[in-house]
């Protein structure tokens, strides 16, 4: 068994930021003696090659082609199942690690042996911060979200400037203990992508495993940078159905059908506000009534796309 941690990168259609990202992470990599796996989820855009002839000869970047799309889950499954090592940091392949990220992830989930997963401070292409911590996505949280004086009272409002435990995180990077991973039963396949991280740590939490956040390791982000190219401007509609099977896994009937009305009305609200402010739908697509509309059918018809 070799004991290192193991740093894996899912990859589909990457070309034109995962040298990005593995630039960021070589120093980082030698300095706490890991290595990275690419698990290329049949990529057509020439991003394996690119890794396999501008990384190979460093000894401790590989890659693997799996040959179709399996989605993030199905891959990420896979990869903890063969790791041969007790951590896994599972890295998006649009992310640039600060200087002491890596170091500073794996410390965090090492000396905490009642921590199963750990994620760091995510930031903007920008610097300015992304709000990565979240609270379970139960209607009455959801809500307060969407309220000016009381969001601050949730995690995604809250500081994300001291070492704390939490709900869950957006998984853009996540170092995870591979004993309570398979505790656990690993990623749930049928999320395709988006909220398989947030079932994964509820169901973490529920068999007594917490969740860290870690504000000394920094990544900077671009949010859905592969998926985007699948699903254009419109890529935040696929948490919809995310958020309804992890509903339909953990919540009750009434949580369903409270999340669609809360979400409903919130829809009405964007188009009404995009309408009287025209800047603002030309500034932000999920304020015009196409926008809008799709996210009321992915709400309310099963099979809408």
């Amino acid at each position: 068994m070799d004991d290192r941690s193991l740093i894996a990168a899912i990859n589909w259609n990457g070309k034109n930021f995962i040298t990005g990202m593995i630039d960021s992470l070589l120093p980082q990599m030698r300095e706490t003696n890991t290595r990275l796996l690419v698990f290329d989820n049949g990529s057509e855009d020439g991003s394996a090659d690119l890794v396999e002839e501008n990384y190979s000869s460093t000894g401790i970047v590989s890659v693997y082609r799996n040959g179709e799309n399996i989605g993030f889950g199905k891959a990420a499954n896979r990869i903890l199942s063969d790791a041969g090592c007790s951590t896994v940091v599972l890295v998006n392949t649009d992310t640039v690690l600060k200087p002491g990220c890596l170091r500073n992830l794996l410390l965090s989930l090492e000396s905490r042996p009642e921590v199963a997963f750990a994620g760091p401070r995510l930031l903007w292409p920008d610097g300015n911060l992304q709000h990565s911590r979240r609270d379970f996505p139960f209607p009455g949280r959801l809500l307060l979200e969407h309220i000016p004086l009381l969001k601050n009272r949730t995690a995604r409002f809250s500081a994300h400037d001291k070492g704390c435990y939490t709900d869950w995180l957006i998984g853009a990077m996540m170092a995870i203990r591979v004993k309570a991973f398979n505790d656990a039963g690993g990623f749930a396949e049928e999320f395709f992508f988006f909220h398989e991280e947030t079932d994964l740590q509820f169901r973490l939490k529920e068999i007594g495993w917490k969740v860290w956040f870690e504000p000394s390791a920094e990544v900077f982000h671009i949010e859905g940078a592969s998926s985007s190219q699948k699903y254009g401007s419109r890529i935040y509609l696929r948490n919809i159905p995310g958020k309804l099977l992890f509903l339909e896994k953990h919540g009750k009937p009434a949580d369903i059908i409270s999340f669609k009305i809360l979400m409903t009305l919130l829809q009405i609200q964007r188009v009404m506000a995009g309408r009287i402010f025209r800047k603002l739908a030309i500034a932000d697509v999920r304020f015009t009534s196409g926008y809008c509309r799709e996210a009321i059918q992915l709400l309310w018809y099963k099979g809408a796309s």
